[in-house]
């Protein structure tokens, strides 16, 4: 990767996350990729990874994403939209 390279995390097929070599005025908008964290580019998360994100334990994480109603239910799989979560957290805040 040359020095006017920078990396742009590209979504495959099979929803898996490569990262590629391009020119930064490839990127488009304005968005530096290196100021991005994973976090920015989900919208939802199983409750394992919302347990890592607030950094609780699994009874916490799952009241904080009841009371929020992000709860997204696909058969037997659950998931928690992140921005509702970021969301209810900020009107909580003291």
């Amino acid at each position: 990767m040359r020095q006017t390279e920078q990396l742009k995390v590209v979504y495959n097929a099979s929803d898996r996350i490569e990262a590629q070599a391009v020119k930064p005025e490839d990127l488009g908008h304005g968005v530096d990729i290196n100021k991005v964290s994973m976090e920015d580019l989900r919208y939802t998360v199983d409750i394992k990874g919302l347990k890592a994100i607030l950094s609780c334990g699994a009874q916490t994480a799952t009241k904080i994403g009841r009371l929020s109603k992000a709860r997204i239910i696909i058969n037997r799989r659950v998931f928690y939209y992140l921005p509702l979560v970021r969301k209810y957290l900020e009107s909580i805040a003291i």
